[in-house]
């Protein structure tokens, strides 16, 4: 699971996610077949971090997704970014998947705050 992370939003002034490589270091730092069993009880595949699925006919196999915190750390040290306290809109029932998430990205140092907004301020941010 990667939470939406608008390109245009700013964190302490700069548009951090309109970097790919930032995206990229968060969906590292989880593990997508926790996430499945999780969010699906294990139904299904993991994510591959892809715009289509894997009936579409534009799909392309680009391998299995490889959770890494430690390169995820990494690659976020070599980018000078350093993210703490972004708040995080959930629903009440994903919970779990949001615990795990944030338990994932603090392995990569990547530090999300317990502060949770309502489901309305999705389309808000």
């Amino acid at each position: 699971m990667l939470a939406r992370c608008n390109q245009t939003a700013e964190v302490n002034g700069e548009t951090v996610y309109a970097d790919a490589r930032v995206r990229g270091a968060l969906a590292m730092a989880v593990n997508h077949a926790v996430v499945l069993e999780i969010a699906y009880s294990g139904q299904g595949r993991p994510a591959e971090n892809h715009h289509v699925s894997p009936i579409h006919p534009e799909y392309a196999d680009i391998g299995a997704h490889v959770t890494d915190p430690e390169g995820a750390l990494a690659l976020m040290a070599r980018l000078q970014q350093i993210m703490v306290d972004e708040g995080v809109i959930i629903q009440p029932h994903w919970r779990a998947l949001y615990n795990h998430s944030k338990s994932n990205l603090k392995g990569a140092e990547i530090h999300i705050s317990n502060e949770l907004y309502p489901q309305y301020m999705y389309w808000k941010a």
